[in-house]
C-alpha cells in the first residue's frame, strides 16, 4: 500500500458517486434521510462502503475553514481501520438524518464540529469495522474475536486467510447493526490529552497507558484511579480486557483495552436514575463496578456447565487422560476469573463504612452491594475449584481402579498357565525313578489333573470377580 499523506488525503477526496453498499447511522444525528437504493443496506447514510473497496464518509457538515470535512472522515476512517488510499468524503444533502439531536437543526458548528463529531464518528466507525469481523468470520466458520482488520482486510492469523473490506459488502449487509460496540485501544496521545484536560496523575495515566495492572483503587488527592478486569468468552476461551477509571469531583473516564463489550448499558442507566446521578461521579463508578461485576455471573455459569458435562464423562468410559486436560482447561478459567475477581473484595471493601473517598461519600450501601456480589462471586469460584480438584482426584482414582483390575485378571491368568506349567516341568526332569513313566494311564492322568487344576482356579477367579 502506497502511504497517503494528510494534504493528499485532502487533494483527492472527492464527493462519492452512486453504489451505496453498507451505510451506518451514528447516534447524535436525528431520523430520517436520504432513501438508500434497493437491495442496499442502509439505516442512515454516513459511511459508504463499496464492492471495490471505496469508504465514503459523508458529512453533514459544511466546510467553514475548521476542516470538519476532512478531520472527521479520517476519525471515522481510522476507528474503520480503513485503507487510506481508497477513502473519501462527500458533503451530505440537507436531511433530518444529519440534524444535530440536541439543536434539532442540520448546522456546521463552527470549531465545535471534530469535538461533537469525534464520539459518534468513532462508534460509527466501529460498529462498522465490528459488522464486517462478524461477516468475514461466519464465511469462514470461525469466531468473531480470532479475526483482525488492518488498512481496508479482514485477516484470520491461525489460518492465513484475508478478505478486503469490499469481499464483505454483500455479507456485512445482511447483518443487524449492533449496538454497544467497543472503541479501538486508546494511543498515547489520546491519553496525554485526557491527562491535559483534567489534570490526571501521570502515575495513574502510565498505568492505563501500559496496562496489564492488578485490579485496584487508587486515591490521588480528590480524585481516584480505578482498574477493573473485564472477561468474555470468545470462541470458547475466555478473553481479558482491563478497564482503567479516572474519577473527579465532576468527571468520569474510562479506558478500555483488549474488550469488545463497551458501556453505554451503564450510560442509559445512570440517565435513566436522575435522582441517583445527583450524587456525581461516585454513582457512576459504582454502575461501572456493578456492571463489571454483573458481566461476571454469566461468563461462571458457562464454566460450570462445561464442569458438569465433564463430571458426567469421568465414569462413562472416556479416556481418562482427556478428561483430566479437559479439567485442568477449567481450572485455568476458574483461576483466570480468580485473578479478576479475587482483588475486587478489598477493592470494594474500601469504599464504603469508616473513612472513604470524598467522590464515594453517600454511596456507602451501593458499594456494600458490589462487595457482596464479589463476595458471592469468590464464594462461588472457590467452591467450583474445590469441585476441579475432586474431580481431578476421582478420575485419578478410577484410573488407579482400572489398573488394579488389570493387575488382577494378569494375575488370574499368570496362575491359570503356571498349574501345567510346574507340573510338566516336573515329568520334563528326567529322572530315571519315575513310576508314572511307566504307567499306561500315566499321560492322560496327568493331563486330566492339569485341567482339573485349572478348571478349579478359573472357577474360583471368575467368582471372585478377577475374570
Amino acid at each position: 500500500m502506497t502511504p497517503v499523506s494528510r494534504r493528499a488525503f485532502v487533494k483527492a477526496a472527492a464527493a462519492a458517486g452512486a453504489g451505496l453498499t453498507l451505510a451506518v447511522y451514528f447516534q447524535g444525528c436525528g431520523a430520517g434521510g436520504p432513501v438508500a437504493p434497493d437491495g442496499v443496506f442502509a439505516p442512515d447514510a454516513f459511511l459508504r462502503l463499496s464492492p471495490d473497496g471505496t469508504v465514503v464518509v459523508v458529512i453533514g457538515r459544511s466546510e467553514m475553514g475548521q476542516g470538519p470535512t476532512t478531520g472527521l472522515a479520517m476519525i471515522l476512517a481510522e476507528e474503520l481501520d480503513a485503507d487510506w488510499s481508497r477513502v473519501q468524503f462527500a458533503q451530505g444533502p440537507a436531511a433530518k438524518a444529519y440534524y444535530n439531536s440536541a439543536l434539532q437543526a442540520q448546522m456546521t458548528g463552527g470549531s465545535t464540529s471534530i469535538r461533537a463529531g469525534w464520539l459518534p464518528m468513532r462508534e460509527a466507525g466501529a460498529t462498522a469495522r465490528a459488522m464486517l469481523l462478524t461477516a468475514a468470520a461466519a464465511r469462514w466458520g470461525v469466531e468473531a474475536g480470532s479475526c483482525s482488520t488492518a488498512a481496508g482486510v479482514v485477516r484470520h492469523e491461525a489460518s492465513g486467510q484475508e478478505l478486503t473490506y469490499g469481499d464483505l459488502v454483500a455479507d456485512a449487509s445482511a447483518l443487524p447493526v449492533p449496538r454497544g460496540v467497543a472503541l479501538k485501544d486508546p494511543d498515547p496521545a489520546e491519553l496525554a490529552e485526557m491527562q491535559d484536560e483534567f489534570g490526571l496523575h501521570e502515575l495513574a495515566v502510565e498505568d492505563a497507558h501500559h496496562g496489564n495492572q492488578r485490579p485496584k483503587i487508587e486515591e490521588y488527592r480528590d480524585s481516584l484511579f480505578a482498574v477493573l478486569h473485564t472477561v468474555e468468552i470468545a470462541g470458547g476461551e475466555l478473553s481479558v480486557g482491563e478497564v482503567a477509571v479516572f474519577v473527579g469531583r465532576n468527571y468520569v473516564l474510562s479506558v478500555r483495552q483488549r474488550t469488545e463489550r463497551g458501556f453505554q448499558d451503564v450510560r442509559a442507566r445512570c440517565e435513566r436514575e436522575p435522582d441517583l446521578l445527583r450524587h456525581g461521579a461516585g454513582y457512576v463508578l459504582y454502575a461501572l463496578m456493578d456492571a463489571v461485576v454483573d458481566r461476571y455471573f454469566p461468563v461462571l455459569d458457562a464454566v460450570e456447565t462445561e464442569l458438569e458435562a465433564l463430571e458426567e464423562q469421568i465414569f462413562t468410559g472416556k479416556s481418562p487422560r482427556e478428561n483430566i486436560e479437559a479439567l485442568y482447561y477449567v481450572k485455568r478459567k476458574l483461576m483466570t476469573l480468580k485473578h479478576a475477581a479475587g482483588p475486587l473484595l478489598e477493592t470494594s471493601s474500601r469504599l464504603f463504612g469508616g473513612r472513604v473517598p470524598p467522590a464515594c461519600v453517600g454511596l456507602g450501601d451501593y458499594f456494600r452491594d458490589v462487595y457482596d456480589h464479589v463476595l458471592r462471586l469468590n464464594q462461588s469460584l472457590d467452591t467450583l475449584r474445590d469441585t476441579v480438584t475432586t474431580a481431578i482426584q476421582v478420575n485419578l482414582a478410577t484410573i488407579t481402579i482400572s489398573e488394579s483390575e488389570v493387575t488382577k485378571r494378569l494375575a488370574a491368568y499368570a496362575a491359570l498357565v503356571a498349574v501345567p506349567t510346574m507340573v510338566a516341568g516336573i515329568y520334563g526332569m528326567n529322572f530315571k525313578h519315575m513310576p508314572e513313566l511307566t504307567w499306561s494311564f500315566g499321560y492322560p492322568l496327568t493331563l486330566a489333573v492339569m485341567a482339573a487344576v485349572d478348571g478349579y482356579l478359573f472357577y474360583r477367579f471368575r467368582k471372585a470377580g478377577w475374570l
